[in-house]
C-alpha cells in the first residue's frame, strides 16, 4: 500500500510540472548577459548653445538663455547602417535637461538631436523623416553629426534653427465676434530630414490660435512655424477669422510667401477694414489686400560656433 501511494504521488507532481506555465514579470526580466569581450564607451553630449534665439523674451541685448529658456523637449537618437540603436527623451523640469549620457560599442555612428516645444516627443525611428505630435511645428533646433566611437567621449553641441517664421500682425480691431484665427498654409514641410537640415514632405499644415479678450489692444500678432524644403522658399497661405461656430468672419489668402531658415517673415496691415467718409456715412473701404511683409533676421544676427 505504501508503494502504491508513492507511486501515485510521484505521477501527480509529474502531471503538474506538465501542465504548469512560467511566469515573468516584463518589468523585471533580465536582459541578456552582453559578452565577456564588449568593451562600453562612455559618451556625454551637452547641449551648450542655440544659433539664435528668439530673444523677445530677454533682456535688451542678451545673447544667452539657458535651454529650458528655449526649448521644452530633446529629443536624441544614434544611428548604425541606417538603423536607430538607442535615443534619449528630455523634457523640461528633468534635473540633467540639456545633458545626456550613454554608452555604445565601439564603431561608427549618426547622431541626431532635436529641441523644441511640441507637446510630445519627435519620433526618430528614421533619421531622414523625423516627425512631430500631430504634425505641428514649433521653434525647432537640430544637431546632426558623423561618430567615430572608440574611447570615452564629452562634446558641446551648438544647435541649429530647422524653421522658418511667417509673422502675421493685425494692425486693426479685432471684431468681438472673432474666436479664433486659422492659418492654412502649403510649400513647407512638416516632417524633416537631419541629414540635410530641411523638410522633406509636401505638407499641408493647419494652425489655430485662439484669441483672448487681451488681445483687443491693437496690434495683434500670431506666428506660425515650417520647415523649408531649402534654404529658401514661398509659402501659400489663407488665414481666416473664425467666430464661435467657427464661421467665417475674414478671409485672405496671400501667394509666394517668402521664407529663409532661421528667419521671420512678417506680414502686417489692417485684415478687418476700416471706415472712411464722413457724415451721413460711407462705405467700408477694405485694406486687406494691402499688406506688406519684411524679413527680419533678427535670428540668423550672431555668429554661431561648432565644436
Amino acid at each position: 500500500m505504501k508503494k502504491h501511494f508513492l507511486i501515485l504521488m510521484c505521477l501527480a507532481c509529474l502531471a503538474f510540472s506538465a501542465c504548469e506555465k512560467a511566469v515573468f514579470d516584463d518589468n523585471n526580466e533580465e536582459k541578456p548577459p552582453k559578452p565577456d569581450n564588449w568593451k562600453g564607451v562612455e559618451l556625454t553630449f551637452n547641449i551648450a548653445k542655440f544659433e539664435q534665439t528668439d530673444f523677445s523674451s530677454l533682456p535688451m541685448g542678451s545673447r544667452a538663455a539657458s535651454v529650458g529658456e528655449v526649448c521644452d523637449r530633446i529629443n536624441l537618437a544614434i544611428y548604425q547602417d541606417g538603423t536607430r540603436v538607442t535615443n534619449v527623451n528630455q523634457k523640461a523640469g528633468d534635473s540633467n535637461f540639456g545633458q545626456i549620457s550613454l554608452t555604445l560599442s565601439p564603431g561608427n555612428y549618426e547622431l541626431v538631436v532635436l529641441a523644441h516645444s511640441c507637446d510630445g516627443n519627435a519620433t526618430t525611428t528614421n533619421l531622414n523623416k523625423l516627425t512631430f505630435p500631430s504634425n505641428k511645428v514649433t521653434d525647432t533646433f537640430y544637431y546632426y553629426t558623423t561618430l567615430n566611437v572608440s574611447d570615452k567621449q564629452e562634446h558641446d553641441l551648438t544647435l541649429r534653427r530647422a524653421v522658418a517664421m511667417v509673422r502675421f500682425k493685425i494692425n486693426d480691431a479685432m471684431p468681438d465676434n472673432v474666436k479664433r484665427m486659422k492659418f492654412y498654409y502649403t510649400g513647407g514641410s512638416s516632417t524633416f530630414d537631419a541629414a540635410t537640415g530641411y523638410g522633406c514632405v509636401n505638407s499641408k499644415q493647419t494652425e489655430y490660435r485662439d484669441v483672448t479678450a487681451a488681445m483687443t489692444a491693437q496690434p495683434t500678432q500670431f506666428e506660425v512655424y515650417t520647415l523649408p524644403h531649402a534654404e529658401n522658399g514661398e509659402l501659400k497661405m489663407t488665414v481666416q477669422a473664425l467666430d464661435a461656430a467657427d464661421n467665417v468672419v475674414k478671409e485672405l489668402t496671400l501667394d509666394k510667401i517668402p521664407i529663409t531658415r532661421n528667419k521671420i517673415t512678417e506680414y502686417s496691415g489692417n485684415f478687418f477694414g476700416t471706415q472712411s467718409g464722413g457724415e451721413g456715412g460711407g462705405e467700408s473701404k477694405s485694406n486687406t489686400h494691402e499688406f506688406a511683409f519684411e524679413v527680419d533676421n533678427e535670428w540668423s544676427s550672431t555668429e554661431s560656433h561648432g565644436y
